[in-house]
């Protein structure tokens, strides 16, 4: 072979090496879905656009003070611990029951974040963080990886590839990684969550699906009164919604029942009501009449479907309303004494008959 040729696939063969130790130090790992990623015993899967929510001007004046945290770990860590994630996914996850309560411990949730990462400067970051609130970490290796636990309970991190990072309780932080890495086969997704996923704009910046322990249901119910009233939403299985920030809001709640006929009868009794309610002429003049006048309930299946879109003006003038219900229910509360329950703020918004 003529020494030109010879140098040719010297150069060649080079590259090729290069290019594998690139790709094995700095592989991207391709992006999985949020059912997919959902380790054992899931009840409530999130999927978060980072960078949309972070330009949105309407959440950042939601936020306000509670920014708080994020402009210390900008001090801490010398920039935003958010630059470079594009896409974080947060699970809850349940006992074996899968009926969590609402008081979730940390060790009850796991975090993956997605984007370019830079691991040492995260580690750094989240050292520095952990010792001003009294604590501290110190690396470690989990399913062959890199991590850091901390010096006190069970939370770990974990980098997995270049662009992932995995937080939460040990054992499923784990679990993820043996399923990234292929040493476990993944688990066939939860058809329940699944199923509710599909229904969901894939481009919205936040999705949820979630199922509804019974005292999340209960929760639901008050949170929805008085229009659920009398509609026993205790009995709902599972939730779904996406939402997107932009100059607005554009919000869609799926709610799954156990039924086709409660759901068409449960779609068809909230419409009823808020047309009733919109002819109130004091909700009528009022920014809640507004808001539910771009509020529709209809029923597919076995689930009810809820959407609204309200601009800019319309949020603010409905948040105001809410912001007075509210404290009209605090003061009743005050006034009715100690045993006071949190039903007052159902019982301060205008009643909807049918």
């Amino acid at each position: 072979m003529p020494r030109a040729s010879r140098n040719l696939l010297a150069v060649i063969g080079l590259a090729v090496l290069v290019f594998a130790l690139v790709f094995a130090l700095a592989r991207r790992l391709p992006p999985r879905g949020l059912v997919e990623s959902a380790p054992e015993g899931t009840v409530l899967a999130a999927d978060l656009a980072v960078p949309a929510l972070r330009r949105s001007s309407l959440l950042e004046r939601w936020i306000g003070a509670r920014g708080a945290g994020f402009a210390r770990l900008r001090a801490l860590c010398g920039d935003d611990p958010l630059d470079g994630i594009d896409r974080v996914q947060l699970f809850v996850l349940g006992g074996a029951e899968r009926a969590p309560t609402l008081d979730v411990t940390l060790e009850e949730i796991a975090i993956v974040a997605e984007g370019r990462l830079d691991h040492e400067r995260l580690a750094a970051c989240l050292d520095r963080a952990v010792e001003e609130e009294g604590g501290g970490v110190h690396p470690t290796r989990i399913e062959g990886v890199d991590a850091l636990r901390s010096d006190h309970g069970s939370s770990v991190a974990a980098f997995v590839g270049r662009d992932r990072i995995v937080v939460g309780a040990e054992r499923v932080v784990a679990e993820m990684i043996r399923r990234e890495s292929g040493a476990a086969r993944d688990r066939a997704p939860d058809p329940e969550l699944a199923r509710l996923l599909a229904a969901l704009d894939p481009r919205a910046q936040v999705r949820l699906v979630a199922h509804l322990p019974s005292a999340w249901s209960r929760t639901l119910a008050r949170a929805t009164a008085p229009f659920s009233e009398g509609l026993e939403l205790e009995a709902a299985r599972a939730l779904a919604l996406d939402a997107s920030f932009d100059e607005g809001l554009a919000l869609h709640v799926r709610l799954a029942l156990d039924a086709t006929e409660r759901a068409r009868g449960v779609a068809d009794t909230l419409a009823r009501r808020i047309t009733i309610a919109r002819a109130d002429p004091e909700i009528a003049t009022s920014a809640l009449g507004v808001t539910l006048a771009r509020l529709s309930v209809t029923a597919d299946g076995p689930d009810v479907d809820a959407r609204i879109r309200l601009d800019r003006a319309e949020i603010d003038a409905t948040v105001a309303l809410a912001r007075r219900w509210m404290g009209s229910a605090a003061r009743a509360d005050e006034e009715r004494g100690p045993e006071a329950s949190a039903e007052g703020a159902a019982e301060a918004a205008p009643p909807a008959t049918e």
